[in-house]
C-alpha cells in the first residue's frame, strides 16, 4: 500500500443487499463533498458481473485478448482490467493519480480496513460501527477519522467577542476550512490554524 494512504482514512461498509449501503454513500459523499472534502469510492462485489456493456468497443477490445482498456473523454477517465485486482492496489492506484481526503469502500472484506455494518449480517473484523439510521452520526465518526480530535478544538471570535460553539458546529467549520487548506500547494500535514480577517 502507497505510504500516502497512512494520512488518508478508509471505511468500508458491509451488509446484505437492499440493507441501505449504497444509498449511505451516496449521502456521504454529498455530505462530505459539501464541507470540501474530496471523496474516492472503491464498490465490490462478489458476483462475477461487469460494469462494462458487452456492446461497448472497450469491451470488444478485451475480448480480443486485451489485459486493460481505458476510455478517455473530456468528462472522464476509465480503466477496465481483466482480472480481480487486490483492495490494497487500489487504493495505492487511487493515490497515485488523483488526491483524496477520504476513500470509501461499500462492500469491505479485507480485515484490516474499518468497518461500518448494515443489518444482521455476521460480523467482519474491524468493524468500528453498526449503522442505525443515524447519518449525522455516522459523518461525525468519519469526520473524526479525517481531521482527527485535536482539529476540533476551535475556537472564533468575532469584533473581540469569543463565539461560543457545540460539538457539532465546531466540527463542520473545522472540516470546512481544513478541506480548503489541503487543496491548497505545499499543504501536508496539518497541526493547527490560524486565520484572522479585518477590515
Amino acid at each position: 500500500m502507497s505510504n500516502n494512504s497512512k494520512t488518508v482514512p478508509i471505511v468500508g461498509f458491509y451488509g446484505f443487499s437492499h440493507s441501505g449501503k449504497t444509498s449511505v454513500v451516496f449521502q456521504l459523499i454529498r455530505k462530505l463533498e459539501l464541507s470540501g472534502l474530496r471523496t474516492a469510492v472503491i464498490k465490490r462485489t462478489n458476483k462475477a458481473i461487469s460494469s462494462e456493456n458487452n456492446d461497448k468497443d472497450t469491451y470488444g477490445f478485451r475480448a480480443a485478448g486485451a489485459k486493460i482498456t481505458s476510455f478517455v473523454s473530456s468528462i472522464e477517465t476509465n480503466f477496465v482490467i481483466g482480472k480481480e485486482v487486490s483492495t490494497n492496489q487500489i487504493i495505492k492506484t487511487i493515490l497515485d493519480i488523483n488526491e483524496v481526503d477520504l476513500i470509501l469502500i461499500e462492500g469491505a472484506i479485507d480485515k484490516d480496513i474499518k468497518k461500518v455494518r448494515f443489518g444482521n449480517i455476521p460480523l467482519r473484523e474491524n468493524t468500528i460501527y453498526k449503522y442505525d439510521n443515524d447519518l449525522d452520526d455516522l459523518y461525525n465518526l468519519i469526520i473524526k477519522m479525517i481531521i482527527g480530535e485535536k482539529m476540533t478544538n476551535i475556537s472564533i471570535e468575532i469584533n473581540g467577542k469569543i463565539i461560543p460553539l457545540t460539538d457539532f458546529p465546531a466540527k463542520i467549520i473545522a472540516n470546512t476550512i481544513i478541506g480548503m487548506l489541503k487543496s491548497l500547494r505545499n499543504v501536508e500535514e496539518i497541526e493547527s490554524v490560524v486565520i484572522k480577517l479585518e477590515k
